[in-house]
């Protein structure tokens, strides 16, 4: 949970400061009056124009550093494949003697079939997306997100606390007063010391966690704005409404290239002519035996090598759709038992609201009968009102978990990675 880890603590709370009218022996001079009376508002307005800083809301924070653009390809998007697969030039002596020397050039020709093959499979690996970069920039954009929603709910809580400690500390102020008479409880003053060391303690853990996160995201000492952070209601509206991504891009990239390879397979096993070639004898013996011989090699597409190969592509490519399948089916029935339970989740948090509300309802109409009589102590005036900001960081904390749910899914649904402004959550 994001409350164990704390807030900065530049001071517990503001300093309350009088100002005393200034005296003066002597009046101003009446030509220096107007000089003096804007110098005075000059030097009142000065800190706020020379301080003043705009804050930061959802749609600022995402756009502090913006995220990088996808890699592009690997490769060359485009090759033009030969037409000619090898080129052979062969020579051999006879008793090396230059004058009857053998040469012979072969050609290894290829199909029109076989090249537009080549080209496809060429182009669709030459622009294979870097998978892995593209998974680093979604979990950096999930933890951006997941540090907004931690800075907004540390915000909070240290409001939260410092009211809390503040009423701990009237408390302490109450007791302190009663030490002398019979209505003293020590066990009171036990709980109260102790709960006001625990309350310091958890604003400087929050203080510290708050101070690294402005320090990640260079936001120094801004005011942040959550003015426009989504509401639980619309939270839920658009839970409901948001589907489970069953795409795997990356199980799709390695179909459609097991494909191509497939392609490329049975254009070559389409293929016919294995070779041409020329071949040229020196001068020999018998005048009758021709020096020129041309020949060609052919082949039949009944390969045992070609053929294991083709169906070795079959299987994987069937492999690769099961595998699919059940991620799938999986992922898909998680996503909907995850899904049905922060449903519930919300749910109670609007039980859990009106609970604590009809509570708080209760405990004004008490605060009223006491304030009208005289004499009471304010002891239960200021137990109530400790017990209501408990209450408010009871739901804080739930509504935190809700927002982290709500990031995971829809994470899940692939809609947060592709929401690199902050649109997830405004």
């Amino acid at each position: 949970m994001i409350f164990s880890k704390g807030l900065r603590n530049d001071g517990w709370f503001p300093s309350r400061m009088g100002t005393a009218p200034a005296q003066s022996r002597l009046g101003p001079a009446p030509g220096s009056l107007v000089i003096s009376v804007f110098i005075a508002a000059f030097l009142i307005l000065l800190p706020s124009v020379t301080t003043a800083q705009p804050s930061v809301n959802t749609q600022s924070f995402f756009g502090l550093q913006p995220q990088t653009a996808t890699d592009g390809p690997t490769g060359p998007a485009d090759a033009k494949m030969p037409w000619f697969e090898s080129y052979e030039f062969r020579t051999q002596t006879r008793d090396f003697d230059l004058d009857r020397q053998e040469y012979t050039f072969r050609l290894s020709p290829s199909t029109r079939a076989k090249v537009r093959a080549q080209e496809s499979l060429y182009r669709h690996l030459g622009n294979s997306p870097d998978f892995e970069a593209d998974d680093d920039r979604c979990r950096s954009l999930a933890d951006r997100y997941e540090d907004w929603i931690e800075l907004y709910f540390l915000r909070r809580q240290t409001e939260l606390l410092e009211d809390l400690f503040r009423v701990r500390e009237d408390e302490a102020t109450v007791l302190r007063r009663l030490a002398g008479t019979l209505e003293v409880n020590w066990s009171e003053h036990v709980s109260n010391r102790e709960d006001r060391t625990d309350l310091r303690v958890e604003l400087l853990n929050t203080a510290d966690r708050e101070r690294y996160l402005r320090d990640r995201y260079g936001l120094g000492q801004q005011a942040l704005d959550f003015t426009d952070l989504l509401p639980p209601a619309e939270m839920r509206r658009r839970l409901e409404a948001a589907l489970f991504a069953a795409t795997d891009p990356e199980m799709d990239h390695k179909l459609e290239t097991v494909r191509r390879e497939m392609e490329l397979e049975q254009a070559e096993q389409k293929q016919y002519l294995d070779f041409a070639q020329v071949r040229y004898r020196g001068p020999h013996d018998n005048p009758a035996r021709e020096r020129v011989a041309v020949g060609v090699a052919l082949k039949l597409p009944n390969s045992g090598n070609q053929k294991l190969k083709l169906r070795e592509l079959e299987l994987e490519a069937e492999s690769l759709r099961r595998k699919q399948g059940r991620e799938a089916a999986a992922g898909a029935a998680d996503y909907a038992a995850r899904r049905s339970e922060l449903l519930g989740m919300f749910d109670r948090y609007g039980t859990f609201s009106e609970i604590y509300r009809a509570e708080a309802a209760d405990f004004a109409d008490l605060s009223r009968a006491i304030a009208a009589k005289q004499g009471v102590s304010p002891l239960p005036l200021l137990k109530m009102k400790a017990r209501s900001l408990r209450n408010d960081l009871k739901l804080l904390r739930l509504r935190a978990a809700l927002y982290q749910d709500y990031l995971d899914l829809m994470e899940r649904s692939g809609a947060l990675c592709t929401a690199t402004g902050g649109e997830v959550l405004r």
